[in-house]
């Protein structure tokens, strides 16, 4: 009888097999914030095995983060999230994932080395500067939001359009403590910053989509967008296989 294969099922689906595990093992993911869209989003990651996961939040665990912040438990209330987090997703990884934990704000070098970048902050300051260092080192970027019963997700991936492409101006959201957030909704978008991480690891990433997703309703719509030649952004940012900037 074979041995089991925690991956078994990945192997399976078509343009995944050996080599699409292999990547995964191989890679270094950075989760920039571990709230309600970091959790699912690295549980998710680290369950399908990607090598290295590396977490960044300054923030502890609070009480009113439990009803969607799914990785914490009343027990952790106080805790550094970034330590709550990293022992659950040990536990459910498997052999050879590594969980980096860094109780702390982003830093830019907490990009090195990293293959593929999931911004899960709240903090439209560290949001841009993350964007553009990702932008700028040519690292794939799923970035994702949530308010009240809404959220939207987007990729951006070298050679496309950035998020700067799709709003020139930045601006500040909405903080959930003004108006509400669901779990639900958070889950979902964090599964699928995590399917974008796994895509882009993959080769399989192409960007220029935001997705826009109404909880209430039950709907997903999808609003395609170029790249702007004269972003502020990416314009100068170097195009993949063109050796031209």
């Amino acid at each position: 009888m074979d041995a089991p294969d925690r991956f078994a099922r990945q192997r399976a689906l078509a343009g995944f097999s050996d080599d699409g595990q292999a990547r995964l093992g191989a890679a270094t993911v950075l989760v920039v914030g571990v709230g309600a869209l970091g959790c699912p989003a690295a549980d998710l990651l680290v369950r399908a095995g990607v090598g290295r996961l590396r977490l960044v939040d300054h923030d502890a665990v609070g009480l009113d983060n439990l009803h969607r912040q799914t990785l914490y438990a009343e027990a952790d209330v106080g805790r550094p999230k970034v330590d709550a987090a990293a022992e659950r997703l040990r536990a459910a990884a498997g052999a050879g994932v590594t969980v980096e934990a860094l109780h702390r704000t982003f830093q830019e070098g907490d990009l090195d080395g990293v293959d593929a970048v999931l911004d899960c902050t709240d903090d439209s300051g560290t949001r841009d500067w993350l964007h553009a260092l990702c932008v700028a080192r040519g690292v794939p970027l799923a970035w994702g939001a949530v308010e009240g019963w809404e959220g939207q997700w987007a990729t951006v991936v070298p050679g496309g359009p950035c998020l700067r492409c799709l709003w020139p101006a930045p601006g500040d959201a909405p903080s959930c403590a003004d108006v509400g957030v669901l779990g639900a909704v958070s889950a979902t978008v964090g599964a699928q910053q995590a399917l974008a991480a796994v895509r882009a690891l993959l080769g399989q990433e192409s960007g220029g989509t935001l997705w826009l997703h109404d909880g209430r309703a039950g709907t997903f719509d999808a609003v395609r967008f170029p790249r702007r030649p004269e972003c502020a952004v990416c314009a100068d940012a170097t195009v993949p296989g063109s050796g031209a900037r």
